[in-house]
């Protein structure tokens, strides 16, 4: 069983970073050593080649814009900093793809909310729940709750289906995390990111 300090949490992050420099700082600014997150309906642009500490641009004169349909995020921290594995779907405006990734560099183009589960700690990944590797159907148990299925590889790739935050079974075989009762899910047990 995962640590049972977890917390539920709603934020909105900064659409003037990238992507991962904004959950970076959400984690930072609410004490989080892991954190499973809830975003959807975003705005995004990408801009190739500008620095990650460069200003958004006013007009986008190259570059595309796009929406984030929804994302799950699963965060953690270890000596190196925030690590991320997502899954979602999103797309371009002007169509396109980059195939089932999405570059975690690209920023939001406005503030963005998200919610979601998280851990705290010291900042080095010391809390971070073990993740638990589950067949369909199989339940979380009394009292508890699943979270995911997680993302296998770093990175945010492209998911057919959506998340489950809360459930007290497990929809598809995958990588998931188990809570105790004590962190109730968002939005009701069986609840989906879509």
């Amino acid at each position: 069983m995962p640590p049972t300090d977890a917390r539920i949490f709603e934020d909105t992050i900064d659409g003037y970073f990238p992507l991962r420099v904004s959950l970076a700082q959400m984690m930072a600014r609410n004490g989080f050593d892991a954190a499973l997150v809830s975003l959807t309906q975003a705005p995004v642009a990408a801009f190739p080649g500008l620095p990650e500490d460069a200003p958004v641009p006013l007009t986008i004169r190259a570059g595309r814009a796009g929406l984030i349909d929804w994302l799950a995020l699963w965060l953690w921290r270890d000596g190196e900093g925030m690590r991320l594995r997502a899954q979602g779907q999103w797309r371009w405006l002007a169509g396109g793809s980059d195939g089932a990734r999405l570059d975690p560099m690209t920023r939001l183009a406005e503030p963005a909310f998200l919610h979601g589960v998280g851990w705290p700690g010291a900042g080095n990944g010391a809390c971070k729940p073990a993740e638990i590797d589950l067949t369909a159907g199989a339940e979380a148990g009394s009292g508890a709750a699943l979270w995911g299925p997680l993302p296998e590889a770093e990175g945010i790739v492209w998911a057919d289906r959506p998340a489950v935050f809360g459930a007290p079974r497990a929809p598809i075989p995958g990588r998931y995390l188990v809570t105790s009762s004590r962190v109730a899910p968002i939005g009701g047990a069986d609840t989906a990111i879509s």
